[in-house]
């Protein structure tokens, strides 16, 4: 099997900033992740605080929807891995 990956890097933007009096929010990360031919199905979505290094991950369904929950607020770096069909990859050019 062919493997190749791809990665988008895309920062999130601060989400609050809680008080040291109140407990801290959390929130739900959620969206999708799409090619030229629609969702990217089981495609790994990671979410990595830019302060802390605190990581959530989890996989895409098949129409490319995922939802990270219990994430802290923050500046995030989310990343995307996909691993292609071998009878996708290489792409055909011409």
């Amino acid at each position: 099997m062919i493997k190749r990956s791809l990665l988008i890097a895309v920062a999130l933007a601060a989400v609050g900033s809680p008080s040291s009096a109140r407990p801290q929010a959390i929130i739900t990360l959620d969206g999708f992740v799409r090619g030229e031919n629609g969702g990217i199905a089981r495609a790994q979505v990671s979410a990595v605080d830019s302060l802390t290094n605190e990581r959530r991950s989890g996989l895409t369904n098949e129409r490319g929807f995922f939802r990270l929950l219990d994430v802290s607020p923050g500046q995030y770096v989310v990343s995307v891995r996909a691993i292609a069909e071998p009878s996708r990859w290489p792409p055909r050019i011409g």
